[in-house]
């Protein structure tokens, strides 16, 4: 998990500006590996952004190249493996990923962006859910100072303007 949680309801929307090919890189997911839980993304106890359990990877049949067209999205699971291959073709393959998460699921590290915490809809819990279990807490380069990111604070600027001075 790219950046953790205090639970796993979470989501994230990919939105196709260019057709998504095999040619060009599209992104690969891993049938059901949202069911095996929180896999390890840490080398010598820092996070380096994949997946270290490379057995997941190996099993070509449970491979699934996602490739919607331009205006298409794709949805995934945050616990879902997924990757991408280089793009071979000479075209663009951009998109645009949005992540939703409960209001009860608490970023624990990495880094708060702008837009970090925007309500889409609904109020303000005010609690925080915790799955169970434990994970140890991936350790970043990224902030210096900040061993496990910045993400304390849980709201970005955007989303302090809009959500609590309205």
């Amino acid at each position: 998990m790219f950046y953790p949680h205090t639970n796993t309801d979470l989501l994230s929307v990919m939105a196709m500006l260019d057709d998504a090919t095999v040619e060009n890189g599209c992104m690969q997911m891993v049938k059901k590996s949202h069911k095996a839980g929180f896999l390890d993304h840490t080398k010598d106890g820092l996070f380096i952004n994949a997946c270290t359990e490379r057995s997941y990877w190996q099993d070509k049949s449970t491979l699934e190249n996602i490739t919607p067209r331009a205006g298409g999205i794709s949805i995934h699971h945050c616990l879902t493996l997924h990757g991408s291959g280089p793009n071979l073709s000479g075209k663009q393959r951009r998109g645009i990923v949005f992540s939703y998460r409960a209001d009860d699921a608490y970023q624990l590290a990495d880094g708060v962006w702008d837009d970090t915490g925007l309500l889409i809809c609904g109020k303000r819990s005010e609690r925080v859910r915790c799955d169970a279990g434990t994970m140890r807490m991936p350790k970043t380069h990224r902030y210096p100072g900040f061993p496990f990111g910045h993400a304390w604070n849980q709201d970005g600027e955007l989303a302090k303007k809009r959500n609590y001075y309205e």
